[in-house]
């Protein structure tokens, strides 16, 4: 609620009225002295997310709107399931890479991978076309789990 439009306002935060998740609705959270009881947090305000990344984080059954902060909790689980599913796929992904193979890159077009070392391949791509006899290379080094991942390369 807002009050005080004169001079200025004053943004007041109802609990019952908030919809959406903070560490708030932790069961951890100390609401007399605003802190955490599981990590040394202070949280004076809220709106910063810390519980998206909290290990500890619990929702409170005591909570406003549970229902609804129960499937926002849900949404924000299932996508970082997804994402933690993604890195053992990136791997084998990854190591299926090697000096010699022939790629395919989104926007430098055909290449081949002439260095490859950990997660880095450097990728001399041939650019233009003979008709035109502006043919040249260009060297680019990548990071083979960014493009796998957000598919950029694929082997030709």
């Amino acid at each position: 609620m807002a009050w005080g439009y004169e001079n200025s306002f004053t943004i007041e935060h109802i609990d019952g009225l908030k919809r959406k998740i903070s560490c708030k609705d932790c069961k951890y959270y100390m609401s007399d002295d605003k802190s955490c009881s599981k990590r040394p947090l202070y949280l004076p305000e809220d709106g910063y997310n810390s519980w998206r990344g909290c290990k500890f984080f619990e929702l409170d059954e005591n909570a406003t709107h549970i229902d609804e902060k129960k499937a926002q909790l849900l949404r924000v689980k299932n996508s970082k399931s997804t994402k933690a599913d993604k890195p053992g796929k990136l791997k084998s992904a990854v190591i299926g890479f090697k000096v010699g193979d022939k790629i395919s890159h989104t926007k430098f077009g055909i290449g081949e991978i002439v260095s490859k070392k950990n997660n880095m391949v450097t990728v001399k791509f041939v650019i233009g076309n003979g008709k035109r006899k502006s043919v040249h290379t260009m060297e680019k080094t990548l990071d083979l789990r960014i493009c796998v991942k957000n598919s950029l390369i694929s082997k030709v």
